[in-house]
């Protein structure tokens, strides 16, 4: 009796300790198997942030020189310097040239290129040159077009990424153009731009509270016209060169076209706003080509928005990389020139846009850069 007990004893012991050895070989298993998932996601994650590096490093380059030769491996990071001691990974950029502009096609390795674990690929195509139309629109969103209500009228055509939340559509006269290729809003030369507007004494900046200051005068208000350097039509030969009324007569190329004081030389105000703009309450009469983009000297990637609370006349262009929106009462909002927004064109309430065909050309003559994007 002793012995079966015994032998029951023997048993049941060899049970235990054969499940408990398949628990703890499975509990092994599985937490090697957790540790290379944990470890194959973070070498996915390491070579994809090299990818990205890759990106930025095409288009810091293509910045500076657009038409870089096409090649393979135009450029690459696998010395083990700043990228790897950031992410301890390698990339290699092939560049090639599409329609829309240079295909970047970047290839990140983790660790390294020469001892690849982990590889990820990203394509993406830079493009310079603005769109075909980028100057014939009353309104341009790059992005999506919301207008609530039908105290609004927009005369000019409208092109837009999403026109989706538009209500009483009758109430635009010209056409609605669809097309998500226009998205990231074409982005000029700011530097080029910002050197212009302190040149006219036209830089603002943050103030108090939602307000902006013009950086040389610390006044508030804004210009009251769209042009700069209008024509001068007074009968006189100003500059005794034997030709009446012309536009400027100062010997300057303004347009930097390479002909002086010829008959385009009209100059638009270029009010460059270094932050979010905010106008409440009724604004009288402003004008000409506002820039609102953020700091963009110091932060390429920042963006601002312009709203409007309230009512006044807009005789000029608005350029910003963020919102447009405009909260109208009253007699409303009348913009005479035309929007570009980089993220959402939004009215809520009265507005009136009007497409400006002389305001446009004049800051296309300007001939303003490009960047690669």
């Amino acid at each position: 009796m002793k012995k079966r007990k015994k032998a029951v004893a023997l048993i049941l012991s060899c049970v235990i300790v054969m499940g408990l050895t398949i628990l703890g070989l499975a509990t092994l298993s599985r937490s090697i198997s957790e540790n290379v998932i944990a470890s194959r996601s973070e070498q996915g994650a390491r070579a994809f942030w090299a990818a990205e590096a890759g990106v930025n490093r095409a288009l810091f380059e293509l910045r500076n020189v657009y038409n870089t030769p096409n090649g393979t491996a135009v450029w690459t990071d696998d010395d083990g310097s700043a990228l790897a001691n950031a992410v301890g990974g390698d990339y290699s950029v092939d560049l090639a040239t599409v329609a829309g502009g240079r295909q970047a096609t970047i290839h990140a390795y983790f660790p390294s290129q020469a001892e690849t674990d982990f590889e990820r690929t990203i394509q993406v195509v830079i493009s310079e040159a603005v769109p075909p139309n980028f100057y014939d629109n009353a309104v341009y969103a790059a992005g999506e077009l919301d207008i609530n209500g039908d105290a609004y009228s927009i005369t000019g055509d409208v092109t837009c990424v999403d026109d989706d939340n538009v209500e009483h559509p009758e109430n635009v006269t010209g056409s609605f153009i669809e097309d998500d290729t226009i998205s990231p809003l074409a982005r000029f030369d700011f530097e080029d731009l910002r050197a212009m507007s302190v040149a006219q004494d036209n830089l603002y900046v943050a103030g108090n509270g939602n307000r902006v200051i013009n950086a040389a005068t610390g006044s508030e208000d804004f210009p009251d016209r769209f042009w700069y350097y209008p024509p001068v039509e007074d009968g006189i030969d100003n500059d005794a060169d034997g030709m009446i009324d012309e536009p400027d007569e100062d010997g300057v190329d303004n347009d930097n076209d390479g002909t002086i004081d010829e008959a385009d030389e009209n100059l638009p105000n270029i009010v460059y706003i270094e932050t979010d703009l905010q106008v409440n309450g009724s604004f009288g009469t402003i004008g000409g080509f506002f820039v609102v983009v953020g700091d963009i000297i110091t932060d390429p990637d920042e963006t601002d928005d312009l709203i409007l609370n309230g009512s006044g006349t807009i005789v000029g262009v608005i350029y910003t990389r963020g919102v447009f929106r405009v909260n109208g009462g009253g007699s409303g909002l009348n913009l005479d020139g035309g929007v570009w927004a980089g993220e959402e064109v939004r009215l809520n309430g009265s507005a009136n846009i009007a497409y400006n065909e002389g305001y446009m050309s004049a800051i296309q003559s300007l001939d303003i850069e490009t960047e690669a994007q």
